[in-house]
């Protein structure tokens, strides 16, 4: 079974990007369970290796007209059974569904949260023209939609066709031990720390409910540290908003992008994982949080498939200021054994329900249902 993998950016394992690290592992794991396995990269950036996956590069394209030469061949030399494309209004991706149903190659798209009917609202007349003349057909010449447990968003998006739902998986092995470095600032010593990582889209995200909240909360002894790159002019948006609420460094700081280490020891030295998202695709920053053991402040959204929430693991939210300053409030009083032990069992939740061996699987199975 020969599979392409389709992407606007690169894959990588250590990245803010969540697209990108999944495609990094559920390729890697799909070559590891036998498959013959390719990922064709849009990026202006070198591609970084994947253990057993071809991977391919092709210059950025900012047209849905027709692909590049580069594309066309690598498809061609590819010859792949299915195509995989990730991700939704991408020019490219749609260039890509385009060339398979002319040659008759199945091809699945994973959405990863971009058929949100909230995400619509972002230049919605463009949008809207842009989806009736090029991504719903797109989606409807599908043989599936992969859902991570957003259905109801597919379908509203107006996609009646199959759907898959398999999870996105998370790579224990990933997780690092903490290094002993003194990283939090120094305003965060000796307070409860809410971390949040992720990019910093304010809308999508939920940042301004998020920072609103925390403010509506009024705690004395909390200290709230937003990590993350900047995405559009959300950093400056934030900033601002931290200003007008009268947060100061003592209760809120903005630490920038951390990978790797940095991010490890940022994780082990915080007390709870906060995720305040209005939607999502399968939000690995949770996940991520999972597997280290931290306890979770998080919106429906937020939650994987509703795992938390069923299992009475989260300290759940809705998408309100007035929520969100409740739930901070409430995870104030938690002791710090029972964090520790909220703590351990969201991290068996991953173990055994979230491995890249299992997802690989899952996904593999669903393509065989579909190739001819």
């Amino acid at each position: 079974m020969k599979i392409l993998h389709w992407i606007e950016g690169r894959c990588a394992p250590d990245t803010a990007n969540g697209v990108d690290k999944v495609v990094y592992y559920l390729s890697r794991a799909e070559a590891e369970a036998g498959a013959d396995v390719s990922v064709m990269c849009e990026s202006d950036k070198d591609v970084l290796p994947v253990a057993g996956v071809n991977v391919v590069n092709i210059p950025k394209k900012k047209n849905c007209l027709g692909l590049c030469r580069a594309a066309l061949k690598a498809l061609e030399m590819i010859a792949p059974d299915l195509i995989h494309i990730h991700s939704a209004y991408v020019p490219t991706g749609i260039s890509v569904a385009r060339w398979a149903r002319k040659n008759s190659v199945p091809y699945v798209i994973s959405p990863h949260g971009n058929y949100s009917g909230q995400l619509a609202t972002r230049r919605r007349w463009r949008k809207a023209l842009y989806n009736r003349l090029f991504e719903l057909p797109s989606a409807r010449g599908s043989a599936f939609v992969h859902s991570m447990g957003d259905d109801q968003a597919i379908r509203e998006f107006g996609y009646e066709g199959s759907i898959e739902v398999v999870p996105n998986g998370f790579e224990m092995k990933s997780c690092l031990e903490a290094s002993g470095d003194d990283v939090l600032p120094s305003p965060a010593k000796e307070k409860t720390v809410f971390l949040f990582i992720g990019r910093l889209d304010v809308e999508q995200k939920g940042l301004d409910l998020l920072l609103t909240g925390f403010a509506k909360a009024d705690l004395d002894n909390a200290f709230l540290l937003i990590v993350g790159p900047g995405w559009r002019d959300g950093s400056e948006r934030l900033q601002e908003l931290s200003s007008q609420l009268g947060l100061c460094d003592s209760q809120v700081q903005f630490f920038g992008p951390a990978f790797g280490q940095l991010k490890a020891d940022l994780i082990h030295a915080s007390d709870i994982f906060v995720h305040t998202s209005r939607w999502e695709g399968f939000p690995m920053a949770v996940i991520e949080a999972m597997a280290y053991g931290k306890p979770c402040l998080a919106t429906e959204a937020a939650d994987p498939q509703g795992t938390l929430a069923s299992q009475n693991l989260s300290i759940p939210c809705e998408t309100s200021e007035e929520s969100i300053a409740s739930a901070f409030r409430k995870a104030m009083t938690l002791e710090p054994g029972e964090r520790r032990r909220t703590g351990s069992q969201t991290r068996k939740i991953v173990e055994s329900q979230f491995s890249w061996e299992a997802v690989a699987e899952s996904m593999l199975a669903a393509y065989r249902k579909v190739i001819k």
